[in-house]
């Protein structure tokens, strides 16, 4: 500890080379892979950081992605967890901002914010009730939660990597499920929340998500019409 104290301009020095090495490379090494659906729900999250304006904020089911840093650069404080030891098998390291390994289904070190997000985070999580349940008991009076998943018009499906005429996904260790209108407006008579806004966008030409040939760029639909990705807004009431 006293060697490390004594020689941190040095050790940050060549750890910024190793790190420089290491993002050239993955610079180098980039290929496309496939079209995702982040461009639609970033743009929501952001959309409803720009209406709310939080001080606090809790990202659930961060991964690898640049998010949290992003919103730690719009000013307000930032906690990030992720289920790093059970869900990440090969581990998990994000080089944008520090993740807390924590579940949202038995939280441990997650107090109260201002805005809570989950983004295409919650089709993945098998009791996605309690994690619905723990992500609005963090929330202070009035927080709003976003939440982005696969959803529908039609009946919930446990695993739309499964289904017969599902693009990608089979033999993923986890699942996607697709939620329905009706277990959406259940989050909302049960927990007491406002909808304040919500998106839904049509990605594939079938009825669920990774079924069919995909559109891109994706088409805006409506709540009663033909869509795959719902983006929702949903308010706490005061207590």
């Amino acid at each position: 500890m006293y060697f490390i104290k004594n020689n941190m301009r040095f050790i940050k020095k060549i750890f910024k080379q190793i790190f420089n090495f290491y993002l050239k490379n993955e610079y180098r090494h980039q290929s496309f892979k496939r079209f995702n659906e982040r461009p639609v729900e970033y743009a929501f999250a952001l959309r409803m950081l720009s209406k709310f304006y939080p001080k606090s904020v809790l990202d659930v089911g961060s991964g690898t992605t640049a998010f949290p840093h992003l919103l730690s650069n719009c000013g307000m404080t930032v906690t990030a967890i992720d289920n790093i030891k059970d869900y990440w098998t090969g581990g998990m390291f994000n080089r944008h901002f520090y993740v807390l390994d924590d579940d949202i289904l038995n939280p441990k070190k997650i107090s109260r914010y201002d805005m809570v997000f989950c983004i295409s985070t919650l089709e993945h999580i098998e009791d996605y009730e309690k994690a619905i349940i723990n992500m609005v008991n963090s929330l202070n009076n009035e927080g709003i939660l976003v939440l982005t998943f696969p959803s529908s018009s039609f009946e919930y499906i446990h695993n739309c990597y499964t289904l017969p005429n599902s693009s990608y996904g089979k033999g993923n260790p986890y699942i996607a499920q697709s939620f329905s209108s009706e277990i959406i407006n259940s989050w909302i008579t049960k927990y007491d929340l406002v909808e304040i806004e919500s998106e839904f966008w049509k990605f594939w030409t079938d009825r669920y998500w990774t079924c069919g040939e995909q559109i891109i760029p994706p088409e805006r639909s409506q709540k009663n019409g033909d869509f795959q990705i719902r983006c929702i807004c949903l308010q706490k009431r005061s207590e």
